[in-house]
């Protein structure tokens, strides 16, 4: 008897419905079985959506204060964060990384395949890791 393979699902943070999470959902209909793993959840926001049913794995970032409203506040503990899961019983493993999720550490023969989006926005815009707009000046000199 053939066993299915372990898989998991990674993904930065699920703290509003957007495109990424959307791609989720997709691969959620493709592997049913799946499990997810996220820095932060914001269950809330995912009734009556293809995780609604699933037991979603947590960092500890999900249970410090203002997580669930400002996570982007957290992003220099999200690396070591996305380390500590523990996913060495798993076949493959799937990041959707936006920023960190694709650090995720894999063990000996468990494959990982990383669906990389355009990195954070509030890393190369104005809109700082608050939410809140700056007018960022450009200053050119001439060489």
């Amino acid at each position: 008897m053939i066993s299915e393979p372990r898989i998991a699902f990674v993904i930065d943070s699920l703290s509003s419905v957007g495109g990424g999470e959307r791609v989720l959902f997709t691969a959620l209909e493709m592997y049913p079985h799946a499990d997810v793993f996220t820095l932060v959840y914001n269950s809330e926001f995912f009734t009556q959506t293809a995780i609604s049913h699933k037991e979603v794995g947590t960092s500890f970032i999900n249970s410090l204060p203002f997580a669930h409203k400002h996570h982007r506040l957290f992003l220099p503990l999200m690396p070591t964060a996305i380390e500590r899961f523990n996913l060495c019983n798993y076949d493959t493993i799937v990041s959707f990384s936006y920023a960190v999720a694709h650090g995720v550490l894999h063990h000996n023969g468990t494959r990982h395949v990383s669906y990389t989006y355009t990195p954070m926005r509030y890393a190369w815009t104005d809109i700082n890791i608050n939410g809140t707009h700056t007018r960022k000046n450009l200053i050119l000199k001439d060489s």
